[in-house]
C-alpha cells in the first residue's frame, strides 16, 4: 500500500510549477523583480518615472499591495494566498485600471497591461502568485526601534534570513552588489537543507 501512495505522490510533485520560472517567461518582460522601496519612491515620487524607466509596478511592489489589501493580513496565510492567487487570476486575464492596488502616483506612469488570456494557464498564475507571498517586507529604523526575535546589527543594512517559524538561518552583514548577494541567497537556501 506505501508503495502504491508513493507512486500517486512523486508525479505530481515532479510536475509542480515553479513559480520563478512562469515569472520570468511570462512577467518578467515587463515586471522587474525587486527595486527597494527607497528607489522606487524617489523614482515616481522625485523623478516621474526617469530615473528607472519602468513599464509596470515590480513583483516586490505588487506583493506588498497584495498582502496589505486582500484578505485579512493578519489572518490565515494560506486562506489569504488564495485570495491573492484569485485576484491575480482575475487581474491577468481581465486587467482594469480600477481594480489596481498600486497607489495612483505609480500608476499614472503606467498603461493597463494587456489580458494574459489565452496566454497563461490558471497553474501558471497560481505559481506566480505564490512567489509574491514570498516577499517579507520588513523595515526597521534601527536608530528608533529594537529589532524583533532578539535580533542584533553590527553594520547596516543587515540581512537575516529565517525561516518560517522564525528560526535563524544566517546573518549577513553590508552590502554586497548582485552576484554576491545572489551566492549569499543561495547559501541560506542549502542551509535550510
Amino acid at each position: 500500500m506505501k508503495r502504491w501512495w508513493l507512486g500517486l505522490l512523486l508525479p505530481l510533485t515532479l510536475f509542480a510549477l515553479d513559480g520563478r520560472s512562469v515569472y520570468e517567461k511570462k512577467c518578467a518582460g515587463c515586471h522587474k523583480l525587486y527595486i527597494p522601496a527607497e528607489k522606487l519612491m524617489a523614482n515616481f515620487l522625485e523623478h516621474n518615472n526617469t530615473l528607472l524607466h519602468l513599464e509596470a509596478p515590480t513583483v516586490n511592489q505588487l506583493a506588498y499591495r497584495l498582502k496589505q489589501q486582500i484578505g485579512d493580513p493578519k489572518g490565515d496565510k494560506e486562506i489569504q494566498l488564495m485570495e491573492v492567487a484569485a485576484f491575480v487570476h482575475d487581474y491577468a486575464l481581465a486587467p482594469d485600471r480600477q481594480k489596481s492596488l498600486c497607489m495612483p502616483e505609480v500608476m499614472a506612469h503606467f498603461e493597463t497591461m494587456p489580458s494574459l488570456k489565452g496566454k497563461i494557464s490558471d497553474e501558471e498564475l497560481e505559481a506566480v502568485a505564490a512567489i509574491t507571498h514570498s516577499f517579507v517586507p520588513v523595515r526597521v529604523d534601527v536608530s528608533k526601534e529594537r529589532l524583533p526575535e532578539g535580533l542584533s546589527w553590527s553594520l547596516t543594512p543587515t540581512f537575516f534570513f529565517l525561516t518560517a517559524d522564525g528560526k535563524l538561518v544566517k546573518t549577513v552583514p553590508g552590502a554586497w552588489v548582485k552576484e554576491d548577494f545572489l551566492q549569499i541567497l543561495n547559501e541560506a537556501k542549502g542551509a535550510l537543507r
